[in-house]
């Protein structure tokens, strides 16, 4: 490498050594150990964004030893709720339930 007159470097690189061959010889190393770090994944979360509305009170009633209440037992939804969520879970997915039926 050497000085032409008409190219620039950046300062950063030339920090790097005292030549421009020394600078050139460093970077060529520092990209030679460089991996970019991978890139996280985005989740879908549309479900729970959905549902969030649907969750059992957290009102803590007594129960008898051996019973169990069931979660669906203390939801107050009703079908046509249920049936509107589904509707835009499955709009929003393009699922198609029977694609034979276009």
């Amino acid at each position: 490498m050497s000085s032409d007159g008409v190219t620039t470097w950046h300062p950063a690189f030339l920090a790097l050594g005292k030549t421009l061959d020394e600078c050139a010889n460093i970077y060529k190393g520092f990209c030679q150990k460089y991996r970019p770090q991978p890139k996280k994944v985005e989740k879908n979360r549309c479900g729970s964004k959905l549902l969030a509305g649907m969750k059992p009170n957290q009102k803590k009633k007594g129960t008898t030893p051996g019973q169990l209440k069931l979660f669906w037992d203390e939801l107050d939804i009703t079908n046509e709720e249920i049936i509107k969520a589904a509707t835009i879970f499955v709009k929003a997915n393009c699922y198609t339930p029977n694609p034979k039926n276009k």
